[in-house]
């Protein structure tokens, strides 16, 4: 039992872990960066973490807010998710929930790995994106099956589903 605080960095209850400038074991934090790994209850703001337990946790990063998850990495502009089960997130307009039925708005996910111009799905079901002009609608991932992409004065942009490229680019000239 102890609590250390170190740029507002505040433990309770936890057994494991080292902290450095900003760099604590069961996870990594830099700047605008944050990477969780194996972790499953606390809180974390900007420049500020809170943790309490090893089991339940939230987190809160330029707008980023993760509940109940546990197994994932998050790096500014770059979301990926691995093994989550119930989670919600808000950045910069994006609102993820669960991870079945979701609406995503201007960059991002749940199962898959998304980079700025190029999106990668992994095992999804129902969900909208829309990013700079870009609309995806309808398009169910379930082992794959199809979907359909819109873009608008756009050139590079690839999809990858579990391996398989299938997709349909319209574009408007």
């Amino acid at each position: 039992h102890h609590k250390i605080t170190h740029d507002k960095i505040t433990h309770d209850k936890i057994t494991h872990y080292n902290i450095t400038h900003d760099k604590i074991t069961h996870y990594k934090i830099t700047h605008d960066k944050i990477n969780h790994d194996k972790i499953t209850h606390y809180t974390i703001t900007r420049d500020k973490i809170t943790h309490d337990k090893i089991t339940h946790y939230k987190i809160t990063h330029d707008k980023i807010t993760h509940d109940k998850m546990t197994h994932h990495k998050i790096t500014h502009d770059k979301i990926t998710h691995d093994k989550i089960t119930h989670y919600k997130i808000t950045h910069d307009k994006i609102t993820h929930d669960k991870i079945t039925h979701h609406k995503i708005t201007q960059d991002k996910i749940t199962h898959h790995k998304i980079t700025h111009d190029k999106i990668t799905h992994d095992k999804i079901t129902h969900y909208k994106i829309t990013h700079d002009k870009f609309t995806h609608d309808k398009i169910t991932h379930d082992k794959i099956t199809h979907y359909k992409i819109t873009h608008d004065k756009i050139t590079h942009f690839k999809i990858t589903h579990d391996k398989i490229t299938h997709y349909k680019i319209t574009h408007d000239k």
